[in-house]
């Protein structure tokens, strides 16, 4: 699942967080916080870590990093330690005959293991029995944030109902990449797997998913539980 660091940094860039700090930052930067090229090089420094699915390398990484940024400007730091569900990936794809892409594992995560389950890939549209089926979903173009926007939820729910083994989402949006969505560990996880596939490496899929031809879908890695924290700062 995605951290909520990426807050600190938007707060960064529409002015927020320079407006409460300026004085503290000013004096721990050769450059004033509301410069052009500062604010550039702290989004280019949060883009370097990488992904920052929660207690990952990226996230860990990240937080060190603005607990590091704080205490320079005056802030008494702490960390609020919590375990989440995470998983190391060794390969996940998506190939249909000649053709194949990269999907992400859609989180909490449920493997398809390295073989991968082949199984014919359908749409979601086509209303009927999708029993052992691949089951893609094409969503609306907008920008996506959560596996729970009902226009995520709902279609979800509903191929599940109709007997998908497992589902594929196109994250059709500005981007024309795959977007993992942010998930609450309050809830159950999804009981089967589904992945995240970028819109602009659909075209072939859909194409093959409206024939239902066959294709398989690999999630293979390492789930369980593990460290990860909030930053707390006062000032």
């Amino acid at each position: 699942m995605r951290s909520s660091r990426r807050g600190f940094l938007a707060a960064a860039g529409g002015g927020g967080l320079a407006t409460s700090v300026s004085p503290l930052a000013s004096a721990a930067s050769p450059s004033p916080p509301d410069d052009q090229a500062w604010l550039q090089s702290l989004l280019e420094r949060y883009d370097g870590f990488g992904d920052k699915a929660s207690g990952g390398p990226g996230d860990t990484a990240c937080g060190a990093w603005l607990e590091e940024l704080l205490q320079g400007w005056g802030y008494a730091c702490r960390r609020q330690p919590f375990e989440v569900p995470g998983f190391e990936l060794r390969a996940a794809s998506l190939s249909t005959g000649e053709t194949t892409a990269p999907v992400i594992p859609q989180a909490i995560v449920v493997a398809a293991g390295a073989a991968g389950l082949t199984a014919p890939l359908r749409l979601a549209s086509d209303h009927g029995d999708l029993t052992n089926a691949v089951a893609l979903i094409a969503l609306p173009f907008k920008r996506w944030g959560a596996l729970a926007d009902p226009q995520v939820a709902k279609p979800l729910a509903e191929v599940f109902a109709r007997g998908a083994a497992a589902v594929v989402l196109v994250t059709s949006g500005p981007t024309g990449e795959a977007i993992a969505l942010n998930v609450t560990t309050h809830k159950p996880g999804i009981p089967r797997p589904v992945a995240i596939l970028a819109p602009r490496d659909a075209g072939p899929f859909l194409a093959a998913a409206g024939q239902g031809r066959a294709a398989t879908l690999v999630i293979d890695g390492q789930g369980g539980l593990r460290p990860a924290f909030n930053l707390i700062g006062r000032l």
